[in-house]
């Protein structure tokens, strides 16, 4: 029973709509008096305007992408490095520490055997 209640309603509204746009009239097409073929030339021409700036924004985004790229790569390259160099720096530094340790240790054993 729903179904055939909605089949009408749609039906009615639809026949409604074609109802209203036959009394509307049919509106001419156009801009300013112009011909169609005026109309259609100039939308065109600013279709390929707005494609062409378009182009060049897209063109000028991917360039500034890339430089972006390239100067995250240059950065971790850098962070790499300086990170390499502070492990090595730790590396020695502990090596230093346990050495000057034995010495102590040495030393300290040395004295005693003295005393």
């Amino acid at each position: 029973m729903a179904r055939k209640n909605a089949g009408t309603f749609t039906q009615t509204i639809q026949d409604e709509f074609n109802e209203r746009k036959g009394r509307m009239g049919h509106k001419k097409r156009g801009r300013k008096n112009k011909f169609h073929a005026q109309i259609d030339d100039e939308d065109k021409k600013e279709l390929d305007h707005v494609e062409a700036s378009d182009q060049e924004e897209l063109q000028i985004i991917k360039e500034q992408e890339l430089e972006e790229e390239e100067n995250m790569r240059k950065n971790v390259k850098k962070e790499s490095k300086q990170q390499k160099e502070d492990a090595q720096a730790r590396k020695k530094n502990a090596k230093d520490i346990a050495l000057a340790k034995k010495e102590k240790d040495l030393l300290d054993a040395e004295k005693r055997k003295k005393a």
